[in-house]
């Protein structure tokens, strides 16, 4: 970043950045608020050049931020709108979703132009074609969305795999309606129990947008572990009545958490027989709860799942012939007989 003098057009000062800025800095307060490739948003004293605040986004910032008032807006690539307090507090951050007109296979919204703030009412474009508004007096009474669950368990060769509709069923959901990717069965078919057991699920909200709460870790540095406070989402799993640690992937929505898995120096003990209970609970920033409930049967001599088989392609024909040049063989799949023959050869050049 540099500061130019008006009247000769010489450098007043100069400000290292980590990425580039795409858009325009945006002044207000006396103050550059500057969006940067490098995930961060800048606020830089225009007068002397420096540095009076950085606020990670972990997203890259394709567009300037605006300012109202004692806020600063700005929305990322990836799905993301961020506010900040003019002195570079966090205030929220939400994540857009695609509109279902985008495609199925769309999964992030990218904001690439300024917000727009009027009438008290916030506006945020994204490039699936969509205009966002947020309001601090809109209403939200709908909780998060649990949605997707997926018990995560090994296979017969070590690998991974999900357990199947049978081994694992919701049995209770509170503040919204069931939305589980699972169908209740009459019996409930048991898995062996050996670790590594795990869960993953989808965690929504379109309206206020999942709460944040500080949490302190501990970071290591060569100096030492350094007590670091950072802001994750508002969400507790629960195993068997107790906290497990979990990991949540705000681009993907997505929750991740390790129910049982005994440390490496201890001999492999399968988790008890029984049936045994996960529940996973979310707030959003308008303080709406969810709270749902799976449960799964463990039995020792249960066989451990097979690992799934490979697709094979399907068969697809030759190809044509070039000139003086044969053409590719085809190719079968399985249960389809081999594709058409290769083209034949094509008349050479006079």
């Amino acid at each position: 970043i540099r500061g130019l003098r008006q009247r000769t057009g010489r450098i007043a000062w100069q400000l290292p950045m980590e990425g580039f800025a795409p858009g325009a800095p945006t002044f207000a307060h006396g103050r550059l608020f500057i969006g940067s490739s490098d995930t961060s948003l800048y606020c830089v004293d225009p007068e002397r050049g420096q540095l009076l605040w950085r606020q990670p986004t972990g997203f890259s910032i394709q567009a300037p931020p605006v300012v109202a008032g004692q806020t600063v807006y700005v929305g990322t690539i990836q799905s993301h709108v961020f506010a900040f307090s003019v002195d570079g507090e966090f205030l929220w951050r939400y994540k857009l979703n695609p509109e279902a007109s985008s495609g199925p296979q769309r999964r992030d919204v990218n904001v690439i132009a300024p917000p727009v703030v009027a009438n008290g009412t916030l506006y945020v474009v994204g490039d699936d074609g969509t205009i966002y508004a947020f309001r601090r007096d809109a209403v939200d009474v709908a909780p998060p969305i649990i949605d997707q669950f997926r018990l995560v368990i090994p296979a017969s060769n070590d690998r991974p795999v999900y357990a199947k509709a049978e081994n694992v069923r919701e049995v209770g959901r509170l503040a919204q309606p069931r939305r589980g990717a699972w169908e209740k069965t009459e019996e409930l078919k048991a898995i062996p129990g050996l670790p590594p057991i795990e869960v993953e699920a989808l965690i929504t909200d379109e309206g206020s947008g999942l709460a944040l709460v500080p949490q302190t870790l501990q970071v290591p540095t060569p100096r030492g572990p350094k007590a670091e406070t950072v802001l994750v989402e508002k969400i507790q799993v629960l195993f068997d009545g107790q906290p497990v640690p979990f990991l949540f992937e705000p681009k993907e929505s997505k929750l991740r958490a390790v129910l049982y898995a005994p440390p490496p120096t201890r001999q492999v003990v399968p988790l008890s027989d029984g049936k045994h209970m996960v529940s996973i609970s979310a707030e959003d920033w308008r303080g709406n709860q969810v709270t749902a409930t799976w449960e799964f049967l463990v039995d020792r001599r249960a066989p451990r799942p097979e690992p799934p088989r490979p697709v094979m392609p399907a068969a697809y024909p030759g190809g044509y012939g070039q000139p003086g040049a044969p053409g590719a063989p085809g190719a079968g799949g399985p249960g389809f007989p081999g594709g058409f023959p290769g083209g034949g050869y094509g008349e050479a050049f006079e």
